[in-house]
């Protein structure tokens, strides 16, 4: 299961373990600097969130004291240390996603009510709640200027922004992966509808069909740091300055060389033993035993 942990500038994704057991704890720095955590507890082979001292959980019925997380769920939470909200998402690991063209559109609208070209039934998305508008070649999203609505693309909070081949437009659990000619989208709680026409991909099956590379589709980025690592790895761009002590190597101590009398030592031996043996052989000589 997919976990994404929204606050007021950005999304922050997490993978909890398809194994479930024992508890599993996500750590998550609120844009204030001060550090929380969520523990999710596995139970009955499905893991389980509860309100404490520390931490309230709310759905759309009021606060939530225990439940097990399903997919497509949506809690707010109140960290006890906090007075702002951040919003959990609950998501299938593996989402489908529905294909639609846009290649004759040159506007789109996007919110909950009217005559908008994708409706999503959720109770804190607006009428609408942002539009995309093709200028000068370029497709532009706006948010509808309101306050509380929070539109994210490639997970940060935006307000007006360029699309790019490959971006990803968050609102509400609702996602929509933006193609240029076409796009993708989730249906949470198939709460979604369109006036969109299905898209039909070029050639039929089994058809080996070649298209140009566009310059977008040369300079996409398939992948950032949130979907490459589970949790975003914290790095500190900061060099410090340290100083490293070496000790010297020791000096020779004086006395470390071999002492004469040891030196000459096996020499005086020697030609004590050679002197003696002569004056042997010089005696039996004169005592007539050679």
């Amino acid at each position: 299961m997919k976990i994404y942990l929204v606050d007021d500038y950005e999304i922050f994704t997490y993978s909890l373990p398809n194994k479930i057991e024992d508890a599993f704890v996500i750590n998550y720095v609120h844009y204030s600097g001060k550090e929380e955590s969520i523990t999710f507890m596995a139970e009955d082979n499905m893991w389980v969130i509860q309100s404490s001292s520390e931490i309230h959980f709310q759905n759309d019925y009021g606060e939530v004291a225990k439940e097990a997380l399903q997919n497509d769920s949506i809690y707010t939470v109140q960290f006890s240390d906090l007075t702002d909200f951040v919003t959990l998402y609950c998501f299938d690991a593996h989402q489908e996603f529905y294909d639609y063209d846009i290649i004759d559109r040159n506007r789109l609208t996007v919110g909950r009510a009217g005559n908008l070209d994708i409706l999503y039934d959720h109770p804190k998305l607006g009428s609408p709640e942002f539009r995309i508008v093709q200028q000068n070649n370029n497709w532009f999203l706006e948010d509808n200027g309101l306050e509380q609505t929070k539109v994210y693309v490639n997970s940060r909070r935006v307000r007006k922004t360029i699309l790019h081949l490959g971006d990803v437009i968050f609102t509400n659990g609702l996602k929509i992966i933006w193609l240029d000619t076409f796009l993708k989208f989730n249906a949470p709680n198939q709460k979604v509808s369109t006036t969109l026409s299905p898209h039909v991909g070029q050639g039929s099956s089994g058809e080996n069909v070649y298209s140009p590379v566009k310059d977008t589709e040369r300079s996409i980025v398939l992948y950032n740091d949130n979907q490459v690592f589970f949790h975003t790895p914290r790095m500190k761009e900061m060099i410090e300055n340290k100083s490293i002590e070496i000790e010297r190597p020791p000096q020779s101590m004086i006395g470390d060389d071999l002492p004469a009398f040891l030196s000459i030592g096996t020499t005086a031996v020697m030609g004590v033993s050679s002197l003696f043996t002569a004056f042997v052989a010089i005696a039996r000589v004169g005592s007539g035993n050679a």
